[in-house]
């Protein structure tokens, strides 16, 4: 695997010196409830911090298929990791890279003997590719630091649980 340090200037104009890259590993899932998105917790490798990515309810659920089989694996990306076989490139890391409006993006790094290639793709759409592949993943001290206000600002759009069903406002003689 290649240093991911290289990447994290990639595309950046200022000339200080940024921090190391962290590397992150899952950690858990907490699935949405009613109109909230299911959200991956990655904990850093070497230290306490963690960082919440939003997903899909539908990468959430393959996630979480791909971590309990048992006997014969099966998965959607089966396909996808053949393509990349037959075409000589293996998955190298995944760096998460930037909030834009509520979606996380990420880097999907391939390498390939002397050359290598980078995909950048929504988190929701790429984070059980990459977990199924064994892929290490990474993040910016910058990054998570928008993910936490991310997650802020999620929790407070968040519409309070009902109460009740109304049966309260109801005096019915059938009804405690």
């Amino acid at each position: 695997m290649k240093s991911p340090s290289r990447t994290e200037n990639k595309g950046s104009k200022s000339s200080g010196q940024e921090k190391p890259l962290v590397e992150i590993a899952p950690y858990g899932l907490s699935p949405g409830l009613e109109n909230e998105r299911p959200v991956l917790i990655f904990k850093a490798v070497k230290s306490e911090v963690t960082v919440a990515v939003p997903l899909s309810p539908l990468d959430a659920g393959i996630s979480v298929a791909q971590t309990h089989q048992v006997g014969t694996t099966s998965s959607p990306h089966q396909l996808g990791l053949k393509l990349l076989k037959e075409l000589g490139y293996e998955v190298d890391f995944c760096l998460l890279k930037k909030v834009k409006g509520h979606h996380v993006f990420v880097e999907v790094f391939l390498d390939k003997q002397e050359e290598s290639l980078c995909i950048e793709a929504r988190a929701d759409e790429a984070i059980s590719f990459c977990l199924h592949t064994g892929t290490k993943f990474f993040v910016s001290q910058k990054l998570i630091k928008q993910l936490k206000i991310l997650e802020a600002e999620q929790s407070k759009s968040m519409k309070p649980p009902v109460k009740s069903f109304g049966l309260d406002k109801k005096k019915h003689p059938y009804l405690m």
